[in-house]
């Protein structure tokens, strides 16, 4: 595990800025050593300055008290499904915080445990392949957040003025049950896009809310980009929240559930054409555990099946959904949902030599390596 941490920190190493450090974080697991620089990760930000990478682990859960991002940090973990040697997840258990400072920070391969929360407006913050198992809130300004290929349970609350942001490629799930919805975009919106998003909402189409209507992907959304999104087993929007939700472009997004008239894209005060609704985005395989009640990471598939309305049908030529578009939530032809950052990641590490040697005798190595897009 050492090394493997080491050579992925060496691999990395060309990707940060001349002056940043790459720090590696690891808190170990029953059997295995601690061959990271810091055992948790709070350990390693208030070493670090801004700039710099920390390379953190699959290991125990890091962090159960919490964690505050109060510097510019590049933050890499294992991935929420990683396919690597050890197969061990990164998670930070406790409540993230982000205050000023952690502005034009990264996040990627990362499960957030505990909801993210801020102290300050935020701007250039990214999440790429991360599981954020209780979403994300805040109530101060948000300006350029980019959230990519990432897995969303719970819901996403921003209260403040949303500018100039992206969700892309990130799968939604979770059943939320009355008055559940994926996104509220509350402040004024403006030049932000959310596209080619999969928002899966229940089990087997049964959401615990009394109606399919108190479900929805938006609670609320002014004047926002929606595009080549699947809506499955939810609407859009629900009736009873509709006048929150206006001046919205939708285009090339398809809504369904089994069962149910969905209502008709784009919705009273909203915009768009294109929209293919009441029609099943056939997924390869969807709710395949019988006690999942989101989705099975290594089983459930959501590319869409041959005869798929969804196949090549987005506005760029893709698939609509998260499968398609420019930031597919696939690694090349996985069937499996990973989260692995995109940074070489060891597969194999054999040492071929005798595992005592004396000191300054050369040690011989076999390492197989994949390269993550």
């Amino acid at each position: 595990m050492k090394k493997s941490l080491l050579l992925l920190a060496s691999c990395f190493a060309f990707i940060a800025g001349a002056n940043a450090t790459v720090r590696t974080v690891n808190a170990g697991i029953t059997g295995y050593p601690n061959p990271g620089q810091y055992s948790s990760v709070s350990a390693a930000i208030t070493a670090a300055n801004a700039g710099d990478t920390l390379m953190i682990a699959g290991s125990t859960p890091y962090d159960v008290a919490g964690l505050t991002v109060s510097k510019q940090l590049v933050f890499i973990g294992a991935g929420y499904n990683p396919q690597n040697v050890d197969r061990l997840t990164t998670i930070i258990s406790g409540a993230v915080t982000l205050n000023a400072s952690s502005n034009g920070s990264v996040f990627m391969g990362i499960v957030f445990n505990s909801q993210i929360i801020t102290t300050a407006a935020l701007s250039n913050i990214t999440f790429k392949r991360c599981y954020l198992i209780n979403g994300f809130s805040t109530n101060y300004n948000v300006t350029s957040l980019m959230m990519t290929e990432c897995v969303v349970n719970n819901q996403i609350n921003i209260y403040g003025t949303f500018t100039a942001s992206n969700f892309k490629n990130n799968v939604f799930i979770g059943d939320l049950g009355a008055g559940g919805y994926k996104l509220q975009l509350s402040g004024t919106c403006s030049n932000d896009t959310v596209d080619h998003n999969t928002f899966i909402n229940g089990k087997n189409g049964s959401p615990t809310g009394s109606t399919y209507a108190s479900n929805s992907g938006f609670m609320r959304s002014t004047n926002t980009i929606i595009t080549n999104n699947i809506f499955y087993n939810l609407p859009p929007f629900s009736s009873t929240i509709l006048p929150y939700c206006t001046g919205n472009y939708f285009n090339n997004n398809i809504c369904y559930r089994s069962g149910t008239t969905m209502p008709t894209m784009p919705q009273a005060g909203n915009f768009g054409s294109g929209n293919i609704n009441n029609s099943d985005p056939m997924f390869t395989t969807i709710f395949s555990s019988s006690t999942n009640l989101f989705l099975d990471f290594n089983n459930d598939n959501i590319r869409p099946a041959s005869g798929s309305p969804c196949l090549s049908t987005s506005t760029d030529g893709t698939n609509i959904g998260a499968t398609g578009g420019r930031y597919p939530v696939y690694l090349s032809t996985n069937t499996v949902l990973t989260g692995e950052p995109p940074v070489p990641s060891v597969r194999a590490f054999n040492i071929t030599s005798s595992t005592v040697v004396a000191p300054g005798t050369p040690i011989n190595v076999t390492v197989r390596a994949k390269k993550i897009n």
